[in-house]
C-alpha cells in the first residue's frame, strides 16, 4: 500500500505551499476523515494523531471540525526551551485580533478542507490563521488540547517562531501597531468576500462591521467599544482597540 506521495514544485512561500498541498489533498485524496498540516522541521509525538482523532470523533454530527494542541518548543538539538501558550476565548471576534494556535498542530475534517481551498493564498496572511478564523466564522467546532503533541523546533530558518523574549515581543507588537499595513482589515475583507454564503448570520454581521469601520470614525468607535472583540489578555485588547480608533487595523 502506498503510504507517501511526494509532490514536487517550486518554492512559492509558506502560505502558497500549504495551500498547494491542501488543494492537492482536496483534488486527489478526497473523502478521508481527517487531514493535518505538518512542518518538515518539527517532531510529532507518538500519540498526536490518536489524540486528535479521539477528540474529533466525539463530534460526528458537526459539519466543520478543527483540532489544535499545545506544543513544546525545542532548540535545534530538540532540547526543551521555555514555552508560552497564548490564552484564548476561542471566539470569532477574538480571532480577528489574535491567533492562539499554530498550523503544525492542526487536524481537520474534509468539510473544513473544502472550505479552505475556496480561499486564495494571496488573500491569506498565514494558512493557520485563515483556517482558525474560517472555522469559527462559519460556525465550526474548535477543539483545543492542552497537552503538547509536537516538538516545535526553533532555529534561524523558522518562518515564525515563538521563542521571543518579553522585550522582543512588545517591540514587535508596537512595531506592528505603528507600521500596520491594514493587514487585519484586508484579511477580514477577503474572509467576507470568500465566505459570504458560509458565515453564520451573527459572524457575518460582526465581520461586516469590522470591515466597514475603516471608513468611518463613528463605526470605528463602535467597534472599539464592542465586547464582541474581547480577548483574554487585556494588553492585546487595548492595543487592538487603540489601533481601531486610530484606523490602523
Amino acid at each position: 500500500t502506498q503510504r507517501v506521495t511526494l509532490v514536487k514544485g517550486k518554492n512559492i512561500g509558506c502560505v502558497g505551499s500549504f495551500y498547494a498541498v491542501a488543494k492537492e489533498a482536496y483534488d486527489n485524496y478526497p473523502g478521508y476523515d481527517y487531514y493535518a498540516f505538518c512542518d518538515q522541521d518539527d517532531v510529532w509525538l507518538n500519540d498526536k494523531c490518536e489524540r486528535a482523532c479521539t477528540a474529533l470523533n466525539k463530534y460526528p454530527d458537526c459539519k466543520y471540525l478543527l483540532y489544535a494542541s499545545a506544543y513544546q518548543m525545542v532548540d535545534e538539538q530538540l532540547e526543551s526551551i521555555p514555552t508560552i501558550m497564548l490564552p484564548s476565548n476561542k471566539t470569532f471576534g477574538e480571532s480577528l485580533i489574535i491567533q492562539p494556535t499554530i498550523g503544525c498542530t492542526m487536524v481537520f475534517n474534509f468539510n473544513l478542507l473544502r472550505l479552505f481551498v475556496k480561499g486564495r493564498p494571496d488573500g491569506m496572511l498565514m494558512h493557520d490563521s485563515w483556517m482558525y478564523k474560517m472555522c469559527l466564522g462559519c460556525g465550526g467546532t474548535y477543539l483545543y488540547d492542552d497537552k503538547p503533541t509536537i516538538l516545535y523546533r526553533q532555529h534561524g530558518h523558522n518562518v515564525k517562531g515563538g521563542d521571543q523574549t518579553f522585550s522582543q515581543l512588545w517591540k514587535q507588537r508596537l512595531g506592528n501597531f505603528l507600521h500596520n499595513r491594514r493587514s487585519r482589515s484586508i484579511q477580514a475583507m477577503n474572509l467576507l468576500e470568500t465566505y459570504k454564503d458560509d458565515l453564520t448570520k451573527e459572524n457575518k454581521k460582526l465581520l461586516s462591521d469590522f470591515v466597514a469601520c475603516r471608513h468611518s470614525f463613528c463605526k470605528r468607535l463602535k467597534v472599539a467599544c464592542s465586547s464582541r472583540y474581547k480577548t483574554v489578555k487585556l494588553s492585546h485588547e487595548m492595543l487592538f482597540r487603540a489601533a481601531v480608533i486610530l484606523n490602523k487595523v
